[in-house]
């Protein structure tokens, strides 16, 4: 990876990863709702508010790590620009490391947020079953 293509791609990366782990995340927690036997109780309404916050919480994740991606991509340029980069130079391991440390980061608060939600999931469709049924 060259210094030129390295913001680019780094961006992408994030990019991505911004916009699939949700979208994974949903289709996971609707299979976790067919697993509960969601659909056998048809007085239930699905607990979209779960999932509303569940989004809005990542969007301030997205926006807080998107802020010091940039931030740190902007130094990288700009210290590359004055150091007379060309572009084609290999990537030092350090600003490799930060970046992949901030996707990860981003990866593991996705996994965190999932499966607090998941959580949340079963214990609100357990408790309108019980209370359905009593």
């Amino acid at each position: 990876m060259t210094s030129g293509t390295f913001p680019l791609l780094s961006l992408q990366l994030f990019m991505l990863v911004a916009v699939l782990v949700p979208a994974i995340s949903y289709l996971l927690l609707r299979k976790e709702l067919n697993t509960l036997g969601f659909d056998s109780h048809k007085k239930l309404k699905p607990p979209y508010s779960l999932f509303f916050t569940r989004l809005l919480i990542w969007l301030a994740v997205v926006i807080i790590l998107s802020f010091v991606m940039w931030v740190f991509l902007g130094f990288f340029i700009f210290v590359n620009a004055h150091g007379g980069a060309k572009g084609n130079e290999l990537v030092p391991p350090v600003p490799l490391f930060i970046s992949t440390g901030i996707i990860a980061i981003m990866l593991g608060s996705g996994w965190l947020l999932h499966s607090f939600t998941k959580r949340r999931l079963r214990q609100s469709v357990l408790e309108s079953a019980s209370s359905l049924s009593a």
